[in-house]
């Protein structure tokens, strides 16, 4: 789209354990979630237009 804006964000690292017990799974999945809410509402907040 002409004259859109874009943001690039990345997030911290978060490592999964290959041994990891269904409950890590579940925590782990939540941490991502997170992490990904918080970089959605960065990204959205960067490319507002006043």
């Amino acid at each position: 789209m002409p004259f859109s804006r874009s943001a690039f964000l990345v997030g911290r690292l978060i490592s999964v354990p290959s041994d990891a017990t269904e409950q890590e799974l579940d925590a782990k999945c939540a941490e991502l979630q997170d992490a990904l809410n918080r970089l959605t509402m960065l990204a959205e907040e960067q490319t507002q237009t006043n």
